[in-house]
């Protein structure tokens, strides 16, 4: 008999096999499903079967996309090796692969740190190595991987992005790898201005310093735009060190002594400054909004038409918005809280409003400063859409500051476009916020309908039915028509969208379908379209024609050979280049059998209609 090689006690499978059905499946609950995947259920077949239909049966590569995230591919963890290895390491898994997702899976390899799985990757992946690579790995922190990732392609077209990633997250081993790499000054510049802008976007002062430090870089080299971001992100802390450094930031008082600035040096640092009250506006509490508000405004004085504390705000404005019907009385009584800095009272009383009546009466009217009346939209947008949860008391701040009449202008467009929708869709409470708008003044006509463009696109579809009930949206051709033109990144809402859409009247055409697969709309949502659109009174050579087009652009976007195989069921040429370029292998080998096929049946058409002449 042979010797027991395991290293393992003879005792533990017998251990393990007493286990009750429950009692594995309660192990298996505790594990992260890729250990349940990938080693669990091999420890023998009664595993294996108490564990089938659980949901084990696949292996997870990527982390979930957070909302807003940056997009760049993250690898789970902990990462399936040695899985991966054996099942990705030999060419057949990637033949059914188009190019987007090939180009995904090697950025994921990279990401995971695991130098067998990148060169598996690089081996069959079958597309270069490039910046979305070798960010992947920069973001994760892993030297190693962007040293190999570099050596398959020593001059990326772009470092910039690869070093914003590595500084984000201060990663400085991967940093002075990239600069390594930097061979020429362009790309040293690309780097050195990657490192300042991912520092403050994630807050990394370590890494300002480190560049100060080590490469010279003055503080004064930041531009308002990096600050800016330092605001946009919530890194209070760090804003405050950076504005004391900054003299286009100095205080109005210390700022007062120097030399007299032209008009072209007043405006500029009146940008500079409307920049920077922006940026702290959408992205850090209201307190911080509030401590630099005078400091920043750029225009003439506005004399504080009420205490802090005295800020009418909307119910629940603290934590988010109010409920829906909350929602219709913003002045209201209630409180609103900062992100752990400091509180904006309730109940401002008729005092407070003459006061902010007051303070309007000192900004100019509707269209005599465009620069002033897009400060004013600017600021109004950037409450409107702050990632903090004190978004609505931001927004009464600012009517406590302007006025209720000049508020009413911007909301109401008179100071021209104000976009306040268009970000404040990205936020997940978008309903209580649109409702929020429309309390406070903003007109019916007002943004009303890319409101529900903007709704649908991302995935809101309470705020839709709420445009189309309450607010008079209308659904027509354009409405669907910049819905699908503006999708995007798909979204797990997307389907539930589509079918709103199609049970309250939309009617999709088929040149929708081209126009999604040029946006690089998932399979599933694209096979959905090709059901639902209508061919209407098109002659039969224009509808050819329509699906003609969305097969050269789905195929250059990279959908699956089953999209393609749809579209040519419904009459699509074949577009070999398209499919080649973003394809996969099969598809590919497809495409040259469908093309092969048609010309077969050309000739015999030909030599059929020549036998029949002659005949004659």
């Amino acid at each position: 008999m042979d010797a027991d090689t395991s290293g393992e006690p003879a005792h533990t499978t017998d251990e393990w096999a007493r286990l009750s059905r429950d009692l594995i499946r309660k192990v298996a609950s505790r594990l992260h499903p890729n250990d349940v995947a990938g080693s669990l259920v091999f420890v023998n077949r009664e595993t294996a079967a108490c564990l089938r239909g659980s949901g084990y049966n696949k292996l997870a590569l990527a982390q979930q996309l957070a909302q807003g995230s940056d997009g760049v591919a993250r690898a789970v963890q902990p990462w399936p090796d040695h899985a991966f290895v054996v099942h990705w390491g030999r060419p057949e898994p990637w033949r059914a692969l188009p190019y987007p997702q090939r180009l995904r899976l090697l950025s994921l390899a990279a990401s995971s740190g695991h130098l067998l799985s990148l060169e598996a990757a690089l081996t069959h992946a079958g597309c270069a190595a490039d910046s979305e690579a070798i960010t992947a790995a920069a973001a994760a922190g892993h030297a190693a991987a962007c040293e190999r990732l570099l050596r398959e392609a020593p001059c990326p077209a772009n470092l910039d992005k690869p070093s914003a990633a590595a500084a984000r997250s201060g990663h400085f081993d991967v940093m002075q790898v990239l600069l390594d790499a930097a061979t020429d000054s362009s790309r040293h510049q690309q780097c050195m201005a990657g490192f300042a802008r991912g520092a403050c976007i994630g807050g990394q002062a370590g890494v300002l310093e480190w560049l100060a430090a080590e490469h010279s870089l003055p503080h004064g080299s930041l531009t308002p735009w990096d600050v800016g971001l330092v605001a946009r992100f919530g890194h209070v802390a760090m804003l405050e060190r950076l504005m004391s450094q900054l003299p286009d930031y100095a205080p109005a008082g210390a700022a007062a002594g120097g030399p007299m600035l032209d008009e072209a040096a007043q405006r500029a640092r009146r940008e500079a400054r409307g920049l920077m009250l922006n940026s702290i506006t959408f992205g850090c509490p209201l307190e911080a909004m509030q401590r630099h508000y005078d400091r920043l405004w750029g225009w003439r004085p506005v004399p504080p038409a009420a205490p802090p504390d005295a800020v009418a705000v909307a119910p629940g404005g603290g934590g988010g918005g109010a409920a829906a019907a909350a929602a219709a009385q913003p002045a209201a009584e209630g409180g609103a809280e900062g992100e752990g800095e400091g509180e904006a009272g309730a109940g401002a009383g008729q005092e407070g409003e003459q006061q902010a009546a007051e303070a309007g009466a000192d900004i100019a009217e509707p269209g005599q400063e465009e620069a002033l009346d897009g400060t004013l939209c600017g600021l109004l947008a950037s409450a409107a859409a702050s990632r903090t949860p004190c978004w609505a008391a931001k927004l009464d701040f600012l009517r406590s500051r302007w006025g209720p009449a000049v508020v009413g202008e911007v909301l109401a467009g008179e100071r021209g476009p104000a976009y306040l929708l268009h970000s404040a869709a990205r936020q997940p409470d978008f309903l209580q916020r649109l409702t929020y708008l429309h309390a406070a003044g903003m007109p019916r006509h007002v943004d009303v309908y890319e409101a529900g463009v903007y709704a649908a696109v991302q995935g809101h579809a309470d705020a839709l039915v709420y445009m189309w009930d309450e607010r008079g949206e209308r659904l027509d051709e354009e409405f669907v028509r910049r819905y699908v033109a503006w999708v995007h990144t798909p979204r797990p809402g997307d389907m539930a969208i589509l079918e709103l859409l199609r049970g309250r009247g939309a009617r999709f055409q088929l040149r929708h379908v081209a126009l999604a697969a040029d946006r690089r709309w998932p399979d599933a949502s694209l096979m959905w379209l090709m059901e639902a659109a209508e061919h209407g009174d098109l002659p039969p050579a224009e509808v050819r024609s329509c699906w003609s087009k969305a097969f050269s652009a789905a195929a250059a976007a990279g959908a699956g050979i089953g999209v393609l195989q749809a579209l040519r069921a419904r009459g699509a040429a074949v577009d070999l280049e398209a499919v080649a370029m973003g394809g996969s292998a099969e598809a590919l080998e497809w495409a040259r059998g469908q093309e092969q096929e048609e010309q077969r049946a050309l000739v015999h058409g030909l030599q059929a209609l020549y036998t029949l002449e002659e005949s004659e």
